[in-house]
C-alpha cells in the first residue's frame, strides 16, 4: 500500500500523548505540523515535524498555519 502524505496538525506533538499520536502519523507516511505553546522544547522529530506557535489570538496567522490540513 501506498503511504498516504497528506497533511495532519498535531496539537502539541512534543508532549506527552501528542508525541506518540505524532509517531504513528509518521510511520504511516503523513505529514505533520504541530501547533505548540512550546516553541523551545527539543523536537524530537529530526525535522520532520514543522512547530508553530498556537497564535489562537490572531485568526488569521493561525489559518495560514493549518492551510492544506
Amino acid at each position: 500500500m501506498a503511504p498516504n502524505t497528506g497533511l495532519d496538525i498535531v496539537t502539541g506533538a512534543t508532549g506527552y500523548t501528542g508525541k506518540y499520536i505524532t509517531r504513528r502519523l509518521l510511520a504511516r507516511g503523513r505529514r505533520v505540523k504541530s501547533l505548540t505553546g512550546h516553541l523551545n522544547r527539543k523536537n524530537p522529530f529530526d525535522g520532520r515535524v514543522e512547530l508553530m506557535p498556537y497564535n489562537f489570538d490572531k485568526a488569521d496567522v493561525l489559518t495560514a498555519s493549518l492551510q492544506g490540513a
